[in-house]
């Protein structure tokens, strides 16, 4: 509902594609250095709220612990701006959770100490807070980067022990997620430059409970940064997948797909044998036309549905419908085989097929249907639309610095392409690229883009299993 969102440096991109249709404003600050200061992300807060009717302030962890989020609540009630809050979870005890150590434990850790340490004030106020200091009290130490020795050395000179475990999060949560874990002594050895921002520092016993519990880092994708090039809006199997996988999925839109309502006037149902569903997208021309006559399936008793493809079995059964045959790959000869099967070995020849597709799309399986004397109709129920280019969604891509770019189609290879040129090669000269099936390949090589995987079977869980082989050799 927002129509402005003020956002800070650890919002990850996917966050802010949620809200494409608000203005978004940068207020981040990293390692001290504050794109704006606090008193004027107070007066742009009350001056926004003036304007529009719904503002959103997104914080990384929560608002309340760590987040000045209760200076910037004050502005507005002082402004008589009402406001709500959202609780988040804090970083202080996420990154531990993610990292495979529990803040406290019941044999090792009864207590936990939450403090920042990011200047010689906040080392000061330390020191003091360590004069009760127990072995069973575990402290986290937020805003650490650059300072673990500083903060080792202090706890030093307060008695703490040189064995006590200790465990330096970087990146806490996200899919580039990196431990470090040591001893107070072995802090001290560490230069500033060791640890970069953002950073968290556990100290205390339940650290050495990480490597029994370590779950988040040991996926086999862990740390693996994949860009999927795809249409706006769209999340399915390959993505989730990838994620539970544990890689770090950034969604790289190059094309949308707007409705051709002719199409829905068009599709006289009544005359097919068969409809041919080949992606999500003519899952929901089915539905939609549907919904424009005000009719189900019962109203076409003799209409037979395939659908080819894990992702659109998946949508027509989110659907409520169940095609009758559902080949995996998309194999003309197969799905004519099981087409055949399913009319008790009738001849596919003369079948009248309607085959929905995009503007731009001529599939291999009408093709092979027509070679087999199938009456088919390509009728195009969306167009193509390339997105615009835009440097800042250029700069966020590059910054990502993936390490592979999957493309499952060859609308989206020359679509990548055209958006980001040689430019993307030269920015990111490590990355590597993957495709879906031979179709696709080819049209990355036009493009040059060498694929350095494809799955030998032309299906989401194959290319995902091609991806963990990949990265398990390299």
């Amino acid at each position: 509902m927002a129509d402005a969102v003020v956002y800070d440096h650890l919002i990850h991109p996917e966050l802010l594609a949620l809200c494409a249709g608000a203005e978004q404003i940068y207020v981040g600050k990293r390692s001290a250095k504050h794109s704006l200061p606090q008193e004027e992300i107070n007066a742009l807060l009350i001056a926004l709220a003036q304007k529009y009717r719904a503002i959103v302030r997104l914080k990384g962890g929560d608002p309340f612990i760590f987040g000045r989020g209760g200076e910037e609540a004050m502005s507005l009630t002082a402004a008589g701006i009402p406001w709500e809050v959202v609780p988040g979870v804090t970083s202080g005890y996420a990154a531990p959770a993610y990292a495979g150590i529990p803040i406290t434990h019941r044999r090792l850790s009864a207590a936990a100490l939450f403090i920042t340490v990011h200047d010689e004030p906040s080392l000061l106020r330390l020191e003091t807070l360590l004069n009760g200091w127990h072995p069973e009290i575990t402290i986290v130490c937020f805003m650490v980067a650059r300072r673990c020795a500083a903060v080792a050395e202090c706890m030093m000179r307060k008695g703490l022990p040189d064995d006590l475990p200790a465990a330096c999060i970087r990146w806490g949560t996200w899919g580039t997620q990196e431990t470090r874990v040591t001893t107070l002594a072995g802090l001290c050895n560490l230069s500033p430059e060791a640890v970069d921002p953002p950073a968290l520092l556990i100290l205390g016993q339940t650290v050495s409970l990480r490597d029994q519990l370590n779950w988040f880092e040991r996926r086999p994708l862990h740390g693996v940064r994949i860009v999927l090039t795809h249409t706006e809006n769209r999340v399915g199997p390959l993505e989730t997948r990838l994620r539970a996988l544990g890689a770090e999925v950034f969604l790289f839109p190059v094309f949308r797909l707007e409705p051709l309502p002719e199409s829905r006037t068009a599709a006289d149902l009544e005359q097919y044998d068969w409809l041919v569903l080949t992606s999500v997208n003519a899952v929901r021309f089915l539905t939609e036309t549907l919904e424009q006559r005000q009719r189900d399936l019962r109203a076409f008793p003799s209409l037979r549905i395939a659908a080819v493809g894990e992702a659109t079995c998946q949508a027509a059964r989110a659907a409520h419908v169940w095609p009758d045959v559902t080949p995996d790959s998309y194999d003309g000869g197969e799905l004519i085989r099981l087409m055949t099967a399913r009319d008790e070995g009738q001849p596919i020849q003369g079948r009248r097929i309607l085959l929905p597709c995009s503007d731009l799309t001529r599939t291999s399986l009408a093709r092979a249907l027509r070679e087999a004397e199938a009456d088919v109709t390509e009728l195009a129920s969306y167009r193509v639309v390339p997105i615009p280019e835009d440097t800042e969604r250029m700069a966020v891509l590059v910054q990502f610095n993936p390490r592979l770019v999957l493309f499952t189609n060859a609308k989206a290879v020359r679509a990548f392409h055209a958006l980001t040129g040689k430019r993307f090669t030269h920015a990111c000269p490590d990355a590597v690229f993957g495709v879906l099936g031979p179709v696709t390949a080819a049209a990355a090589v036009d493009c040059g883009y060498q694929p350095a995987l494809e799955p030998s079977v032309h299906t989401v869980d194959a290319l995902v299993d091609a991806v963990v082989r990949y990265f398990r050799r390299v």
